[in-house]
């Protein structure tokens, strides 16, 4: 079975909010699925980007909170949140949706 084609980069990605609860513990995300009944946790680092994925947040936007908070260069950020993502999705605990384009302002 073929898998579907990944969604462009300006989609955007939220967490499951329908099967996961989450609290701060001293300075990191815990998190739980309640689904499994299974926590996670992840540090200070995968916490900001966490933050970013409760209201929906493009790879662009999560690349951008990398490069300024932790001063890595753009292949780094992109190489450490695709891994981050990936773990996430293993997990089922985000979704990614397609962003609307941009209207031209003009009519059909």
């Amino acid at each position: 079975m073929n898998e579907p084609p990944p969604l462009p980069e300006h989609a955007t990605i939220r967490l499951r909010t329908d099967r996961i609860s989450f609290v701060e513990v001293d300075g990191k995300q815990v998190i739980l699925d309640t689904r499994h009944s299974v926590y996670y946790a992840v540090n200070e680092t995968g916490g900001q980007l966490w933050l970013a994925l409760r209201t929906g947040a493009t790879e662009a936007d999560l690349r951008r909170i990398l490069m300024e908070a932790h001063g890595v260069t753009e292949e780094t950020a992109t190489l450490d949140i695709a891994a981050f993502l990936h773990q996430l999705e293993e997990h089922g605990l985000i979704v990614r949706s397609k962003a609307a384009l941009p209207s031209s302002g003009l009519p059909n």
